[in-house]
């Protein structure tokens, strides 16, 4: 159904899923790496792109299904934050009750917030060692790799009339430079903790150097203030 709009992103979305299938953390990498991207705020009209967040998750419930083995088990410890967070999670909804416009509120916490509860969830259902971890941090750092490299895309190589008031940013709901400058700031400590670390190879720290330059030149063009502030508070916390 896709290969017409882009034989590309049908190849990708094609191995992705397979991939979900070979492991669980599989499929949690690829969810999580396409709800930094949305493809299907790109091409909203397109039905298959709109199911999108509803077949990653079925993905990854399947392949839960298929390795019990390969996942993790949460104990009594990560089942109490499970409660704190339900709890909040239902006093959040009930909240969208007190405000002027009601349904608004309620898909802004069923579209943004639901979601991540949703991911949460899965972290502690499908991740089942240190091997899994990493490959979540190397999915939020190459995430953000490739939100930058769209920025930096549309800045330089687009009309100017597409420009955001002048400044970087990205597409779909993390389109705002604020959001587009906050997921870098996630991504950056996963990105620069690896090449400094005991172990790290002279491509692993060149590779963490490049991307906290990128980074750097990509909060600059953001002119997020922000993120200036989130950056120095980072620093200081590291020294």
């Amino acid at each position: 159904f896709l290969f017409s709009v882009s034989p590309l992103l049908a190849l990708v979305l094609a191995a992705g899923f397979t991939l979900s299938l070979v492991h669980p953390a599989n499929a949690l990498c690829f969810f999580v790496h396409l709800l930094f991207l949305r493809p299907w705020e790109i091409l909203a009209a397109n039905p298959v792109l709109l199911a999108l967040p509803r077949l990653l998750a079925l993905a990854c419930f399947v392949s839960w299904l298929l390795y019990p083995g390969k996942c993790g088990k949460p104990t009594v410890r990560t089942m109490r934050a499970i409660v704190i967070l339900m709890g909040y999670s239902i006093w959040l909804f009930l909240t969208t009750f007190h405000v002027p416009d009601s349904a608004a509120a309620q898909m802004d916490w069923f579209n943004t917030f639901f979601k991540s509860v949703i991911v949460l969830l899965l972290c502690l259902f499908l991740i089942e060692d240190e091997t899994s971890v990493l490959q979540l941090k190397r999915t939020l750092v190459l995430s953000a790799s490739a939100l930058v490299v769209l920025g930096f895309y549309q800045y330089f190589f687009l009309p100017p009339e597409a420009a955001f008031g002048g400044r970087l940013h990205s597409i779909g709901m993390l389109g705002d430079s604020n959001d587009l400058a906050a997921a870098i700031l996630l991504a950056l400590p996963l990105a620069l903790a690896p090449s400094f670390g005991a172990l790290a190879n002279l491509s692993r720290r060149m590779g963490g150097l490049l991307f906290a330059g990128v980074s750097l030149i990509a909060i600059w063009y953001a002119q997020s203030r922000g993120a200036m502030l989130a950056l120095l508070t980072q620093v200081l916390a590291f020294t």
